[in-house]
Parts: C-alpha cells; sequence; structure tokens
C-alpha cells in the first residue's frame, strides 16, 4: 500500500494541459479512480487489523473499490478512444 499511496501523491502533482479537454478528462476520471482505490486499500487493511474481521468496513471497502474500477475502466476506454483518433 505505500507505493500505491505514493503513486496518488504522485497522480496528484501531474499538471495536464489545459488546452486539451480530452488529456484533462481522462486524467480527473483517473486521479478519481485511484483515489477512491486507495481508500478502499485502507479500509479494507483497516477491516482486518484485529482477530475478528470488521465485515461492514470490508463491505464497504469491496463497493468502494468496485466504483474505482469503473472509473479506471473508463479512463482505458478514454485512452483507446484518444489513441485511435490521433494516433492510427
Amino acid at each position: 500500500m505505500p507505493n500505491y499511496t505514493k503513486y496518488v501523491s504522485g497522480l496528484k502533482n501531474i499538471k495536464p494541459n489545459k488546452n486539451n479537454a480530452e488529456l484533462k478528462e481522462i486524467y480527473n476520471y483517473h486521479l478519481a479512480g485511484a483515489k477512491l482505490q486507495l481508500e478502499a486499500f485502507i479500509l479494507m487493511r483497516d477491516s482486518m487489523k484485529t482477530t475478528k474481521i470488521n465485515f461492514t468496513k470490508y463491505n464497504a471497502a469491496e463497493k468502494k473499490g468496485a466504483e474505482g474500477i469503473k472509473l479506471l475502466n473508463k479512463v482505458e476506454a478514454l485512452l483507446d478512444k484518444y489513441t485511435k483518433k490521433y494516433f492510427e
């Protein structure tokens, strides 16, 4: 998880070109999805800190992780579209 925390921090430092709305949209989805994934990882870790799993937290983590995956899948689709538009 420390590496993913660094990854999300690094993403926050990226400043997309303000003149390119497509890349800015991709970046915003990417950052939002990565943040949700990190929050899910933290919740999941916290749900298992004791000998008894806190299933309320665990289930919340799974839900948050699924939301993050949806956003990251959207990033992949937008990148494919962007690539086809400008590089093929």
